[in-house]
């Protein structure tokens, strides 16, 4: 998925920087540090690092230029409040922070941010433009304001529309 995203950054025009190392090098810092020597407008991190930080009462605001970046993407896993907020206090406060949640098996996005909606403590803010986003629960009925699995609720373009039978 995130070749995906990085081919299409390349394809509106982005400088795309792809860190091939440990997050934490040469500390908890480590992303942040990146980020302002490339001069990075948005950062994607698992939602783990950012948890590891904030236990490590990591504060990068305290040391790093973080003044350009405009966008934070985590996804992985859902991030607890205290993380939330530890974004906000501690990397940037002005920060757009999306969760995004997606599905390797379509490759793509499901859910993600918009910047025309609001920032919601443990929410995403909306299905990812085009996806019938439902959540259906064990037994396959849908669910509307209660927890359940995310799935797409129609065929869209990339998706398949038939089985391939075997020729005999």
């Amino acid at each position: 998925m995130v070749w995906n995203f990085m081919v299409g950054g390349l394809l509106h025009g982005a400088t795309i920087v792809l860190y091939d190392g440990s997050a934490t090098h040469p500390d908890i810092n480590g992303v942040w540090r990146v980020a302002e020597q490339t001069r990075a407008t948005m950062v994607g991190v698992g939602a783990a690092y950012l948890v590891a930080a904030e236990k490590a009462n990591a504060h990068p605001a305290a040391e790093i230029d973080l003044s350009v970046l405009r966008s934070i993407l985590q996804t992985g896993s859902p991030l607890p409040t205290s993380t939330w907020c530890w974004v906000y206090d501690r990397v940037l406060s002005g920060i757009w922070l999306q969760s995004v949640c997606g599905g390797t098996d379509i490759c793509s996005v499901l859910a993600g941010g918009s910047p025309l909606l609001p920032v919601r403590v443990g929410r995403i803010q909306c299905p990812a433009l085009g996806v019938a986003l439902a959540a259906w629960d064990s037994s396959g009925q849908p669910l509307i304001g209660e927890q359940g699995c995310f799935a797409e609720a129609r065929v869209t373009g990339g998706m398949p529309t038939c089985r391939p039978v075997a020729a005999g």
